[in-house]
């Protein structure tokens, strides 16, 4: 399934059974003039097909600034428990390449 155009240079950055994360450059109907890295989920079927979609294109969920660090936290520690260093080495890379909060003027 192809991604909406909205994300490029994607990126999986954790999975869990479904749940997938990832992080990429996320332009929404491009209106944003700056490239910022935000982080996306979705969930796959068991056929592999990725929800949610927007006309047989994979559409994921954007995740607020606010509700990020949070979420980096969790997806971390629970990479960390797991002993997954992949997952915890693209969440650091994510992490590095995040804008800092409050300096993001569109979502």
């Amino acid at each position: 399934m192809t991604m909406v155009s909205y994300w490029t240079e994607v990126k999986e950055v954790y999975s869990h059974d479904t749940f997938v994360v990832i992080s990429g450059k996320y332009n929404h109907k491009n209106k944003n003039k700056d490239d910022v890295v935000r982080l996306g989920l979705y969930w796959k079927n068991e056929e592999g097909i990725g929800y949610p979609n927007a006309r047989g294109y994979l559409a994921p969920i954007v995740l607020d600034e606010h509700f990020i660090e949070g979420f980096l936290q969790f997806i971390l520690y629970q990479s960390m428990k797991v002993k997954n260093y992949q997952a915890v080495n693209n969440i650091r890379e994510v992490i590095e390449k995040l804008p800092k909060s409050g300096t993001s003027k569109n979502y």
